[in-house]
């Protein structure tokens, strides 16, 4: 049978210089993809810290895993119903208006799930760690749904979700979603306007 194979020119060095075709094996081409893959797509892992706590070594060791079967995207999905799992140094919030919530009573798990969160530094060094195998680290926070570890301390603002009804809510998640996105360097997605 004919073989579907990746052909380039001799001195391909760019995923974009690639065809497939239906030729000869080029090992050119081969290398060529093989070393630009991870470049062009992304291969991405979520891991659910929000409902089960993971420990910092045992995180490096799920790095670990994803560098050897080629990932370069780590998602971390830190919040939700069960635990808020990522703690900031300063957990501290300041609406638009000036109103400071505390959070660092969240921390942790909801009386029904595993105990634990990351520190800031934690955080810092996994990014680290992870950015050595070439993985970007991305947070992800919950919100407006699976809140109720966000809202343990300020129920007006929903119960189960977050009440996108309420100004003050938007304003406090928006607090919150800043101040997480400032931390990883991030831009929030939409905005808010009183």
């Amino acid at each position: 049978g004919t073989k579907i194979v990746i052909e380039s020119s001799e001195t391909a060095t760019d995923v974009d210089n690639l065809s497939v075709t239906i030729v000869r094996n080029t090992e050119a081409a081969i290398e060529a993809l093989k070393s630009n893959l991870n470049k062009k797509f992304i291969k991405s892992f979520m891991l659910d810290c929000g409902r089960k706590y993971f420990s910092l070594s045992n995180i490096k060791l799920i790095i670990d895993k994803l560098s050897e079967n080629g990932f370069n995207r780590f998602v971390l999905h830190f919040s939700d119903n069960e635990g808020f799992r990522f703690g900031l140094d300063d957990m501290t919030f300041t609406t638009t208006d000036g109103t400071t919530y505390d959070l660092s009573g969240i921390l942790g798990a909801n009386s029904t799930s595993q105990d634990g969160y990351l520190s800031q530094s934690d955080m810092d060094s996994i990014i680290e760690y992870a950015n050595s195998k070439n993985i970007d680290v991305v947070g992800e926070l919950d919100m407006p749904g699976h809140v109720n570890a966000l809202l343990k301390t300020n129920r007006t603002f929903g119960q189960n979700y977050l009440d996108t009804s309420n100004k003050e809510a938007v304003k406090f998640a928006y607090a919150v979603l800043k101040k997480y996105a400032d931390y990883q360097e991030m831009s929030i997605v939409g905005e808010y306007s009183d």
